[in-house]
C-alpha cells in the first residue's frame, strides 16, 4: 500500500505547501529572494557585498531575532559566507566576544564571535540617529 493510498490527505497537503511556499497560500507579502551565499547547498562561490560585510568563520552560524544566544534562530549561513552588514551593537557576551552585527536590510543579528569583519563597521547608534536603538537593550 503506498503513502498515497494511506495518507490522500497528508500528500495533498505536502503538495500544496511545495506549490505555495507556505501553509498559508501565497500571499501579497512574498519573501525576497535569498542571496546565495545562505543557502545551505550551494557550492559556488560568490561575490562579496558592499563593504561592510561579514565572512563567516564558523561551520553553520545562526541569524537571530536580536542579538541574543536565547532569540529564537532565522535561518543561518555556512562557513565562508559573505554577508553585508549595517552596523553593529555590544550585546550579550559570546565567548569573550560582546558584539553583534545587524544584517543589511534585515531586522536580523549575527554575533562577531564566528564572523570576520571586512571594511569598517559602524556603530548602530550613529547609523540609526535616532532616540531609540534598532533592538531594545542593546548599546550602540
Amino acid at each position: 500500500m503506498s503513502l498515497v493510498s494511506r495518507h490522500p490527505r497528508i500528500v495533498a497537503g505536502v503538495g500544496a505547501v511545495l506549490l505555495t511556499g507556505s501553509l498559508a497560500g501565497a500571499g501579497s507579502a512574498q519573501a525576497a529572494p535569498q542571496d546565495p551565499s545562505t543557502i545551505s547547498d550551494s557550492k559556488a562561490p560568490t561575490a562579496a557585498p558592499g563593504k561592510p560585510y561579514v565572512t563567516v568563520t564558523a561551520s553553520r552560524l545562526y541569524r537571530r531575532m536580536y542579538p541574543s544566544t536565547d532569540s529564537t534562530r532565522k535561518g543561518g549561513y555556512n562557513r565562508g559566507a559573505k554577508v553585508g552588514v549595517d552596523c553593529k551593537v555590544n550585546a550579550q557576551n559570546v565567548q569573550g566576544n560582546t558584539i553583534w552585527y545587524k544584517i543589511r536590510g534585515e531586522e536580523r543579528w549575527l554575533s562577531a564571535r564566528w564572523a570576520k569583519n571586512t571594511g569598517s563597521v559602524r556603530l548602530c547608534k550613529q547609523v540609526f540617529r535616532s532616540a531609540e536603538s534598532p533592538v531594545p537593550g542593546a548599546v550602540g
